[in-house]
């Protein structure tokens, strides 16, 4: 359950890094 790179949450800093593949953090 990624969500856009556009829309980062505290704790999606996974997507802006270059992850996305890995497991976000599920707060």
């Amino acid at each position: 359950m990624l969500r856009s790179e556009v829309e980062l949450e505290e704790g999606d800093v996974v997507s802006v890094t270059g992850w996305g593949s890995t497991k976000v953090y599920e707060s």
